[in-house]
């Protein structure tokens, strides 16, 4: 029962914090979907709090989504994955929590993104690294998943989704990743913020996607 709950609860996750975004660059027509990262729009724009708010609810159900995933791994007969792989998803959650407690810099600082003094500051290094790594995190955690999955590999058109998702988050956290190493002359600082998007949006899609699915198998 509690498992469904869990799962359940993953599904509403990714919706809350898709709807947040959608309603918050709505009231932001100004916002450039292409070069900004969101957390741009959280700390400049109107309504930036709806945001915040989706992403630490998303966090909390995200973490809640490794219950059902624990046990329908256990079924697969693997142990090790069983225990791995919901350490991981816990682990995004929580990169995804410390991103949204720990907001970027006004001034575009962080660990990789020196401000215009030349300076880091704390609150950006953690949420520089909290971000990054739940790209990371996301990116193991769809992997480990549907290939250790009965239910991904009986069905074709989930493991292909989730084939392309895999492919399409490690291409966009890969040039997110180096844009951010670049001087901000760098042409790649246009669509800095599409790679930002593109690591984490599938990834998101696919969490309510397998919530539906452990819906059935809790």
């Amino acid at each position: 029962m509690l498992r469904n709950y869990a799962a359940r609860l993953s599904i509403l996750g990714p919706a809350v914090l898709l709807i947040s975004v959608v309603i918050t660059t709505s009231a932001n027509p100004e916002y450039n979907h292409l070069r900004s990262p969101l957390s741009r729009l959280i700390i400049e724009g109107d309504y930036g709090w709806l945001i915040n708010f989706g992403l630490i609810f998303f966090s909390f159900t995200s973490i809640l989504f490794a219950y059902p995933i624990q046990h329908h791994l256990k079924k697969e007969g693997s142990p090790q994955i069983s225990i791995f792989t919901p350490a991981l998803v816990i682990c995004f959650g929580l990169s995804c929590f410390l991103s949204a407690i720990f907001q970027d810099d006004l001034d575009s600082g962080g660990i990789f993104i020196p401000n215009s003094t030349g300076e880091v500051y704390l609150q950006g290094i953690i949420h520089d690294l909290s971000a990054r790594l739940s790209f990371f995190f996301l990116f193991l955690m769809i992997i480990f998943i549907s290939f250790h999955s009965s239910y991904i590999r009986k069905h074709r058109s989930v493991l292909v989704v989730s084939i392309a998702i895999i492919i399409i988050s490690a291409i966009s956290a890969t040039f997110f990743l180096f844009t951010s190493l670049q001087p901000l002359q760098n042409n790649l600082w246009n669509i800095f913020g599409l790679f930002q998007k593109g690591a984490l949006i599938p990834g998101i899609i696919w969490i309510q996607m397998m919530s539906i699915i452990l819906i059935q198998d809790v």
